[in-house]
Formats: structure tokens, sequence, C-alpha cells
């Protein structure tokens, strides 16, 4: 065991055999404890002007983690989204993503918060995820959104359709979304008005029309 984790020291400063880095790491036994112990046979390579030029040791600690948010355990799974969180690679978005939909809360909220770490890279993507199948896919995009850029005007078109989501939870979720941007477009207000009709949406819609204020009074 020792003689691989020595083997795959050089491998990182190869920028064409991290795949392969990867892939013998994974089909040896305690992979937490080896990736420890190859970072501490990989630092010092990467602290040489080579490593620094090319990011290579962040790089390789992104797809770890993404590669360990498939773990079975959702406490590896958490952990692992906080880390992309942490390193904010706009790699890790379309998997972040995908775990929006994980069974266990804490696993969502990590991904959700890494999500929002990573910024407005993610917009696009999460953008898309307001059309996902699972409802709360799409009311965890819309927070997310929120989140990132209360401005964001981009999302503006897709959080006033989600207002008329088939699912209430993603239409609560648009209603607050929308009454938190800043500057308010024109079709913000008749959009949230007509909300006030729908009765599991009309207090964030009340709430969203009182935080725009002077702007959702009619000319």
């Amino acid at each position: 065991k020792d003689v691989r984790i020595l083997a795959l020291t050089p491998l990182v400063i190869n920028q064409q055999k991290r795949e392969a880095t990867l892939k013998v790491i994974r089909n040896i036994a305690e992979p937490n404890k080896l990736f420890q112990q190859v970072e501490e046979q990989i630092r010092p390579s990467v602290s040489s002007p080579v490593g620094r030029s090319s990011n290579l040791w962040n790089n390789l600690r992104v797809k770890w983690h993404i590669w360990r948010l498939r773990s079975s355990n959702f406490s590896t799974r958490t952990a692992a989204a906080e880390v992309l969180g942490q390193l904010k690679d706009p790699i890790a978005i379309p998997v972040l993503i995908k775990v929006l939909n994980d069974k266990y809360s804490d696993v969502r909220a990590a991904a959700a918060q890494a999500l929002v770490k990573i910024g407005p890279s993610a917009i696009p993507s999460l953008i898309n995820a307001l059309g996902h199948g699972d409802w709360s896919v799409r009311q965890t995009a819309a927070q997310v959104l929120l989140k990132i850029n209360p401005a964001i005007l981009v999302a503006l078109r897709v959080l006033i359709n989600a207002l008329e989501d088939n699912n209430s939870n993603v239409r609560e979720a648009a209603a607050k979304a929308l009454g938190d941007i800043d500057p308010v477009t024109k079709d913000v207000v008749p959009a949230l008005i007509n909300a006030l009709r729908d009765d599991f949406v009309c207090y964030n819609a009340t709430r969203a029309l009182v935080k725009i204020g002077q702007a959702a009074i009619p000319d």
C-alpha cells in the first residue's frame, strides 16, 4: 500500500494522468485515510513552481470530493459538498445540483450552500434546475438564486413563471425571491398581484409586495 501511495506522488505533476490517479485511489481500501496520506506526499510537489502555476492540487481535490458525493454514507456526502463550496470550482456545479434531491436534508442543505458560495457561475444551471421534475429541487434552486444575487435580472422571468408551478412550495419560494429582488422590473408586481389569488402563495406574495413598497402601487 505504501508503495502505491508513493507511486501516486509524481502523477499530480502530470496533468494527463490525474484521472488515472483518481481511479487508483478509488480502488484502494480506506480511501479517506489514503487520501490524507497522498496529500502529505503531494503537497511538497505542489509548492514547486509547476504545482503553483497549474493549480493541480486543487483540481485533484475538487474531483476527489465530487467522487465522494457518490458515497453511500450521508455524512461523507455532506462533508464533500461543504468542501466543494469552500473550493468554489464551477466544475462541481452539475453534481451539486444533482445532489439537491438527496434523501437527507443535511446533504441537500450543504449542496445548496456550496452553490451559493460558488456564486454567479452557478446561475445558468440553477435556472435550468427550476424546470427539474422534483419540486424540492425547483424550490431550492429558486432559493439559491436569491441568495447568490437578489438583483439577478436573468432569473426574473423564470421566477415569475415559477409562480404558476404546479407545486405550492415552488410557488411560495418564487414569491419570496421576487420580493427580495432589487431593482423591481415592470413584470414583477403584476405577477405578484395575480399570485394573491393563490391560497398557498398569497402570504408570501403579500409580504413581497409590502417589501417592494411604493413601486408596487399602480400609477
